[in-house]
């Protein structure tokens, strides 16, 4: 037993004074690993790249460098957004390690509203594209929400939704009545159908991709392009059965509700249909009506849609689509309060009820050439009015206004109203063969205003007016390959618009009598002719400059 006891004792001994000397002797210390990252195509420093070995790690700083304190023969990984990942192994030695670019392959954009359909990279103008999955991530109601998130595109905010665009600070802020010819600077169409001026219809659900055009496009799309183009298209009929819903509640009793259900009928036809509606109050409470619904959003839409495709050869899509926006409008305060309060006593309205349809046609005549005609017709019946003053008789007569009626001798008390009916019908015809587009464009409008209230700086108090607006144009666009990476296009257009114009007025002259103005009529047309031309070059197959 004392001879084990005396051999335990010894065994420990030479384990702690012989044994761990000389593993600490033997055990290598730490080095600093230093280095720098580099960009392995154009050489320059990559500051924010991730330096990584076993349970440490740093970023390389604004210069490229980092550094780290490592055991010898450690393996790092350094890596970047964007870029491919590579090992080393740490030595005494500084470390420059170069990173290659990574190619992210993303899901191909094609821009379909041109003359012909081209990837997003291949287009020589300045196109936003929304896709469906972002139309779907942003959940809005209307284009008002989508607009919001594009740089570049503005709308006007006299309405309860908006229908008139701006493009880099061009396009129509108002259409009043007597303020011209429904002729506008940004065009705006959905699934074909031209709705220049009446964007209130573009209800969001169910789109499958949103595109605009910013600067001048007249030379391919015609002076209703003359700062841009907005154009929308939903989600066509698929070969394979879908159901989607949608619903929601919010503050301020909103209330949104939408469907949409599609599949095939058979061996060449398919159909979708989808609705969709939304309710708010407005945000407001009126103090002289007791109420909190004068500026409600009451807003629906149906759309169906038919692909029939009798051949391998012939192919028609038919849409047709009703919109009804039954809005209020009392978004405005004198006072200007925070509280969202109004104070006018007469109902504004804002309303828009589109009834639309279009038809595409394509027709492949050859292996190379194919026909094409876009038939459309919209009828819409929109009012706009509102209390002019944004009061009333209580409100004025209150301090800091005191207006009193009795001692003025009239009564401070304005509406403005504009019903609006407008019939559309647009018809194009276009061949096209590999590099060149030709085509004819004709286009006829009506549209007839009724207004009353405050109309040319008070010299009437209502008017009538009636314009027939008739459009004929034909456009050509050749691309040519000039090598292998360069490619030249043009495009030209003639155009011809002819403006047919009656107009009449009443109102009160300075003696109180209510008199009837001279009717004023007048015929004009003009011819125009753009062209555009344009140089495309691809630097790579993932990037390409275009002027």
């Amino acid at each position: 037993m004392r001879n084990s006891i005396l051999f335990t004792l010894r065994s420990l001994r030479v384990f702690f004074f012989v044994v761990i000397p000389l593993a600490l002797a033997a055990q290598v210390p730490d080095i600093t690993v230093t280095g720098i990252v580099l960009n392995g195509v154009t050489g320059e420093p990559l500051p924010g790249a991730n330096v990584v070995a076993v349970g440490t790690g740093t970023v390389t700083d604004i210069r490229g460098q980092f550094s780290l304190l490592l055991p010898p023969g450690s393996i790092v990984e350094i890596s970047h957004i964007g870029f491919t990942p590579v090992t080393v192994s740490a030595v005494g030695e500084p470390i420059i390690a170069r990173l290659m670019p990574a190619v992210l392959r993303g899901e191909e954009v094609v821009v379909t509203a041109g003359l012909t359909e081209e990837l997003l990279q291949s287009v020589t103008s300045s196109v936003a594209v929304v896709g469906r999955a972002q139309l779907v991530k942003l959940d809005e109601n209307h284009l008002q929400g989508v607009v919001e998130s594009i740089p570049n595109v503005h709308y006007a905010g006299g309405t309860s939704r908006p229908r008139y665009f701006q493009i880099r600070g061009m396009g129509e802020r108002s259409h009043y009545a007597g303020e011209g010819p429904p002729n506008f600077s940004v065009g705006f169409v959905m699934d074909d159908v031209d709705l220049s001026g009446l964007g209130m219809a573009a209800l969001a659900y169910d789109l499958d991709q949103v595109e605009v055009y910013r600067g001048p496009q007249s030379a391919v799309f015609g002076p209703n392009a003359l700062a841009g183009l907005i154009a929308l298209r939903s989600v066509d009929p698929g070969n394979e059965f879908t159901v989607t819903a949608r619903s929601g509640l919010g503050i301020h009793e909103i209330n949104r509700r939408g469907a949409a259900v599609g599949g095939p009928l058979g061996k060449n036809l398919a159909y979708r249909l989808s609705y969709h509606s939304g309710y708010g109050n407005g945000f407001r409470e009126n103090i002289a009506r007791s109420s909190f619904t004068t500026n409600e959003r009451d807003e629906r839409m149906m759309r169906a849609k038919l692909r029939f495709t009798p051949s391998p050869r012939l192919y028609f899509l038919g849409t047709f689509f009703r919109t009804v926006l039954d809005n209020g409008y009392d978004a405005w305060a004198p006072d200007n309060n925070i509280l969202l309060n109004t104070y006018s006593d007469d109902k504004g309205e804002d309303s828009q009820s589109t009834d639309a349809a279009s038809l595409r046609a394509k027709m492949l005549l050859t292996e190379r050439i194919t026909l094409t005609s876009i038939t459309a017709y919209s009828e819409t019946d929109l009012t706009h009015s509102y209390d002019g003053d944004w009061g009333n008789d209580e409100f004025w007569a209150a301090d800091p206004y005191d207006f009193n009626a009795f001692r003025e001798g009239w009564q401070y008390k304005f509406f403005d109203s504009n019903d609006r009916h407008r019939a559309t019908v647009t018809q194009e015809f276009r061949i096209a063969s590999g590099g060149w587009v030709a085509g004819v464009y004709g286009k006829a409008m009506n549209e007839k205003d009724d207004a009353t209230g405050y109309l040319y700086g008070g010299d009437a108090t209502e008017m009538t007016s009636d314009y027939d607006f008739s459009v004929s144009a034909g456009y050509g666009q050749l691309q040519l390959p000039v090598g292998d990476r360069m490619m030249v296009k043009g495009n030209i257009r003639v155009e011809t618009n002819a403006i047919r114009y009656d107009g009449t007025a009443a109102g009160y002259d300075i003696r109180g009598q209510f008199v009837t103005l001279d009717p004023v009529n007048y015929n004009t047309d003009h011819t125009l002719v753009g062209g555009k031309g344009s140089v495309h070059y691809k630097l790579n197959p993932n990037a390409t400059v275009f002027g």
